[in-house]
């Protein structure tokens, strides 16, 4: 099943995990749920067939992407930047163009500095972005908060996990739907 076969809003949606990083990771706000969430997001696109890849932010200061994640999508693209916004590297642009994005489900910390650079970059670039509000984390929670304003003020689509994933699901006739169940429960 591929996107075009679905009944959504969305037209050639990929996930973006952002810096989801180990050493970083330990320093964010509710942590555990900021790994499940990005879990979800990870196994439903993949059921989906949704392109997806992952950034990483300096990996020798901050460590790799967490193991856990990117084993759930280790033939999945990574980025490796130095920019705060992952808009602007140059292989991940050349990334979209080939797969066609359109809309962007992003994910990811912090979510007020390198999630939302990205998103407001790729928003002001013209494509649909979508940030998950629980599958976001900064340090403390009023950076979050503020980062998802700024988003949204920019053009970001708000969301949440569950939304992004029914969304991109589409409908509950199709063989892969009691799957997709497992991974919204």
């Amino acid at each position: 099943m591929t996107g075009a076969d679905m009944e959504t809003f969305f037209t050639s949606p990929c996930l973006v995990v952002v810096d989801v990083q180990q050493r970083l990771l330990a320093a964010m706000d509710d942590t555990q749920n900021l790994v499940d969430r990005c879990s979800r997001l990870i196994r439903g696109a993949k059921l989906l067939h949704m392109p997806l890849c992952f950034f990483d932010q300096n990996p020798q200061g901050l460590g790799p992407v967490l193991p856990e994640l990117r084993l759930l999508a280790s033939d999945a693209p990574l980025f490796t930047k130095q920019h705060f916004g992952g808009h602007r590297h140059t292989e991940f642009r050349n990334w979209l163009a080939e797969n066609h994005i359109m809309d962007i489900l992003i994910c990811g910390i912090e979510a007020h500095v390198c999630v939302a650079q990205t998103a407001m970059g790729l928003a002001g670039d013209g494509f649909r972005v979508h940030v998950a509000m629980d599958g976001v984390s900064s340090r403390k929670p009023a950076d979050k908060e503020a980062g998802l304003l700024r988003m949204q003020a920019f053009g970001v689509f708000p969301a949440c996990v569950e939304g992004l994933l029914f969304e991109a699901m589409g409908r509950a006739d199709v063989p892969e739907f009691k799957d997709f169940l497992e991974i919204v429960k």
